[in-house]
């Protein structure tokens, strides 16, 4: 997987985010055991992908009444079943009082081993943000082609996935967390990011074509 940080400035927000992103939800993490592609537990996952929606230029305005979440997931692959399960509980458990500002929440899941149309699934629930737990034996490019045709914001705890086109992961490196974003993903998807949180991510290269089709975030 090919990496790169942006050149760090105003330190002191950069610093501020790092820590309202980061060291509170240092305490209690535990190795992931959901699935082996996961390095980072889901618990961990959820917690920073709310932190996460705060730098999308959209929020809150433009996710409407409700912030939807759709979990997709294979229920015949245990890994992705037992994924699916705590992704759930922790959205539910994390956020019983409305997501940020008091907005409601609302899980969906999405089962790719039933007779699912994802496409259709993302318009008729109105997703927001498709939270991929590891699959078995499906194209990552087919997710990331619907999510983009879609507008909706794709996220996931298996870091190699960003490579192959989904926007955004939560993934450990030297017993920290580490968020990657694939920005041309992102702006496929409709997203927005602030510099703030590039700053503080990995930027994953996508392939040449998809990154001369939108700007470097470094520049103005």
């Amino acid at each position: 997987m090919f990496v790169h940080r942006l050149k760090r400035s105003s330190g002191g927000r950069v610093a501020t985010l790092v820590l309202l992103l980061v060291v509170p939800l240092m305490s209690g993490w535990v190795s992931a055991s959901a699935a082996q592609e996961m390095s980072a537990p889901v618990e961990l996952q959820i917690r920073l992908l709310s932190r996460i929606l705060q730098f999308d230029r959209r929020f809150p305005d433009g996710f409407g009444d409700e912030v939807v979440v759709g979990v997709l997931y294979q229920s015949r692959f245990r890994a992705s079943l037992d994924a699916m399960s705590a992704a759930r509980a922790s959205l539910e458990e994390e956020y019983t009082d409305g997501w940020m500002g008091g907005i409601p929440l609302r899980v969906v899941q999405l089962d790719l081993d039933g007779e699912l149309s994802l496409a259709d699934a993302l318009v008729d629930e109105q997703i927001d943000v498709l939270y991929v737990a590891p699959l078995r034996s499906v194209p990552i490019g087919t997710v990331s082609q619907v999510s983009r045709d879609k507008g909706v914001l794709t996220f996931t705890g298996v870091p190699e996935y960003v490579r192959l086109g989904l926007a955004v992961s939560v993934g450990s490196r030297g017993g920290r967390p580490e968020i990657l974003i694939n920005i041309a993903a992102a702006a496929a998807e409709g997203v927005v990011f602030s510099s703030e949180l590039l700053q503080i991510a990995n930027l994953v290269e996508g392939s040449a074509d998809e990154l001369d089709a939108f700007p470097d975030p470094a520049e103005p």
